[in-house]
């Protein structure tokens, strides 16, 4: 009997560090979640610019037909909407853990103003067009509404700090928008409980994104567990700016 009763709890330890290994491949580290949300990012912006410049430049020969045009512009616009919860919760998970809150919020703001141009360049055409603003702004004006639930007891602090944030990513219009700072909000709120993260953050912008692929973003957020991997922090601070440079360059060349 008690030998039958060791190899019981002996088969049941081994299935449940098998299950923990399996568990274990499937992690998420902080740059594994960047790397997808820049990737996606990358595939959304493409879509959005340089798809439709190509169509214009008279190049539908490539698309075969307009059908497979919009089929292929509405597949990568959808892929593109896992990157924005990914960003947002890095912003929690940067407030948590950032040795300097002043250090990286400047930072944000920061590559917000040297990525602006090239936002403007890669998507308008132009400069300086200022009825809409990059998503470094949001994701700042979301960090400025949870800084205050993070270090602040005072109730009104925190409220003044969420309706300020509010007004000035409705009144800059930045990209996203209020949804953008509400959903650095919600992720915050939920941070010790992922389940309910998984849950209501993909239920909260579905609503607002009308697709399903945001389910991928928090599906890979559940994931994480809190390891820093293998990476270059500036490099994504780059990637963005960077990136829509080349998008602009390459829509001129097409019309060459």
């Amino acid at each position: 009997m008690c030998i039958d009763t060791y190899i019981a709890i002996h088969a049941d330890c081994n299935k449940r560090n098998m299950e923990n290994n399996r568990i274990q491949k499937f992690e998420m580290t902080s740059f594994g979640l960047k790397r997808l949300a820049i990737t996606t990012m990358l595939i959304d912006h493409l879509a959005f610019a340089v798809l439709p410049a190509l169509l214009n430049g008279g190049f539908i020969r490539l698309f075969g037909s307009i059908e497979v045009y919009n089929i292929l512009h509405y597949c990568m616009r959808t892929i593109g909407r896992i990157a924005f919860p990914i960003f947002a919760f890095q912003i929690v998970e940067g407030i948590r853990n950032t040795k300097n809150i002043k250090k990286y919020l400047g930072n944000l703001l920061i590559f917000g103003i040297i990525s602006e141009i090239p936002f403007d360049l890669a998507f308008f055409g132009v400069p300086f067009f200022w009825n809409y603003q990059n998503v470094f702004f949001t994701l700042a004006l979301g960090m400025v509404a949870v800084l205050p639930m993070h270090f602040e007891n005072n109730i009104f602090v925190k409220l003044a700090a969420l309706i300020f944030a509010i007004a000035v990513s409705h009144f800059i219009k930045c990209d996203y928008g209020i949804y953008g700072v509400l959903t650095v909000v919600l992720l915050y709120l939920l941070k010790n409980n992922r389940i309910a993260l998984t849950i209501l953050g993909s239920l909260f912008t579905m609503i607002y994104q009308f697709s399903l692929t945001v389910i991928i973003s928090f599906i890979a957020i559940y994931f994480y567990r809190g390891k820093r991997g293998k990476g270059n922090k500036w490099f994504y601070y780059c990637f963005y700016p960077g990136h829509l440079m080349l998008i602009y360059l390459l829509i001129k060349l097409i019309k060459i």
